[in-house]
Formats: C-alpha cells, sequence, structure tokens
C-alpha cells in the first residue's frame, strides 16, 4: 500500500494546479528550510514553481509573494547567487513591502535580512508586453501592458470570463505565457482522470495478487498430501487474503468509475 500512495501521490504533483497547491508546496519547503533539509527545500521550492507554470486559476497576492521570498531564499541559500536573490526578493517587496521575515525562519542580524530590505520594489525598468491571441496579461494578479523587466514575475493570460489559459513564473529573460503554450492547465479535462485511473490500475493489481496467492492456498488446503497441522494456516491465509482482494478490488472499481466522471467534469 505504500507503494500504491507513492505513486498516486506522485501523480497529484502534476500539472494542472491551484493556488492551494503552491501554498501547500511552500509550507512543505518552510518545514524542511526549519529542519535543515536542503534537499527538501529544493525540491519544494522547484514543485511551487511548477506549479506557476500550470496555475488553472489566479492565486492569493500573498501566496505570489511568498512564492518569491521562497525562490529567494533558495537562490541565497541554496544555490550561493545573492543577485538572483536579490531579483526575487525585490519581485515580493514590490507586493507585500511592510513584510518582515519571522525570526523563526530568518535569525535577527542574518545578511538575507539586509539583502531582503535593500531592494527597491518600485525602481527598475519595464518592458511592454505584447497583446494575447486572447485574453489579457495579468502580473502579479493585476492586469497589466508592461512587467518589471530586471526581476522575476508571475505572468498570467487571462480570458474576459476570468478563466486562466496560460501561466509562466517569468525571470526577466524568460518569454510571457501565450495560451498555446499551456494545453496542460487548461480547465477543459479531456480523458480519465489520471491520479484516480493510475489508482485503479495499482488497486486491480493488488487485487489480482491477493485472489492468485487465495487461490493457491485453497488449492493446498485440499491437497491430500498437506500435512493436517498446516490446515488451519492454510484456512485462515485463504480467508485473509481473500478479504483483501475483495476489497481492493471494490476500491479498484471505485476509483475506476471516478477516473471516468472526473474526467468528464
Amino acid at each position: 500500500m505504500f507503494l500504491l500512495a507513492l505513486v498516486t501521490g506522485a501523480a497529484y504533483a502534476a500539472c494542472p494546479s491551484t493556488g492551494a497547491d503552491i501554498d501547500r508546496a511552500l509550507g512543505d519547503a518552510e518545514a524542511a528550510y526549519t529542519g535543515m533539509d536542503m534537499e527538501g527545500f529544493r525540491a519544494a521550492v522547484d514543485l511551487a514553481v511548477a506549479g506557476a507554470d500550470c496555475l488553472l486559476e489566479r492565486p492569493a497576492r500573498a501566496t505570489i509573494a511568498s512564492l518569491h521570498r521562497f525562490v529567494g531564499l533558495r537562490a541565497f541559500f541554496v544555490d550561493d547567487d545573492p543577485a538572483r536573490a536579490a531579483e526575487a526578493f525585490a519581485s515580493a517587496r514590490a507586493i507585500e513591502p511592510a513584510y518582515s521575515f519571522p525570526e523563526s525562519l530568518v535569525p535577527a542580524g542574518h545578511p538575507v535580512l539586509g539583502a531582503y530590505r535593500d531592494q527597491d520594489p518600485v525602481a527598475g525598468p519595464r518592458a511592454p508586453l505584447t497583446t494575447p491571441a486572447m485574453g489579457h496579461f495579468e502580473v502579479e494578479g493585476r492586469v497589466a501592458t508592461q512587467r518589471p523587466s530586471d526581476r522575476p514575475v508571475l505572468i498570467q493570460v487571462v480570458l474576459d470570463d476570468g478563466s486562466v489559459q496560460g501561466s509562466s513564473y517569468s525571470w526577466r529573460t524568460e518569454p510571457a505565457p501565450q495560451p498555446a503554450m499551456v494545453a496542460a492547465a487548461s480547465p477543459v479535462k479531456k480523458g480519465p482522470n489520471l491520479p484516480l485511473a493510475i489508482t485503479a490500475g495499482a488497486s486491480l493489481a493488488v487485487a489480482g495478487l491477493s485472489y492468485g496467492l487465495a487461490y493457491g492456498a485453497h488449492a493446498d488446503y485440499f491437497d491430500p498430501s498437506t500435512p493436517r497441522s498446516d490446515l488451519d494456516g492454510l484456512r485462515d491465509k485463504n480467508n485473509a487474503l481473500f478479504a483483501t482482494s475483495v476489497g481492493v478490488g471494490v476500491l479498484a472499481l471505485g476509483a475506476g468509475v471516478g477516473a471516468v466522471v472526473a474526467g468528464r467534469w
């Protein structure tokens, strides 16, 4: 069952994503950071950035600011890239200029505090955004025709009905998203729901294996050459494996039906 949870967990980490997914990844990043787990911290921040590239919705501006701060912390502490950290911190300050790192995250007197405070969230060059093929651009959660060209921003293509058709955590050298670039983040679902389909397939395999083992125990129980002293154990084994196969089989059926239904809505 641990393998099944691992497989389905990986599936849920894929596109599309929501603001809640990014908040969850940033929460994991903070836990890893305070626990001095730098590899876990790196992975969690990467997951949050990947989620920003396939958002289905416009996240809260506080979420965007938090994403910038953790990108900056990763650049400062993990990548040893203070210039890149400063760019991300400037983007965070442009959204939440009054924010201060808690001491549980960055202790008093640490150089990163100065690196954060020294960033001017207003000054800096801007570059025009070419009108997208459909809808309009939103930069950091606000309608925009320009973007800061010296720091990262979250750029999204938003239709008139408010639906997000493109999303990108974009550094200064990267292009703005276009609707055709983010088909994976389209709110129109096609085909079965992948995580549920994986759950159904894995459950069906476990059910089949359990049934096969139960059948083997059943055959041994009625084999004339089997010692009588083994019969009680074989009966218990058969009953337990058969019950497991039925229970997991029901799970596979439910997940399969759920995959089809979820894929249509």
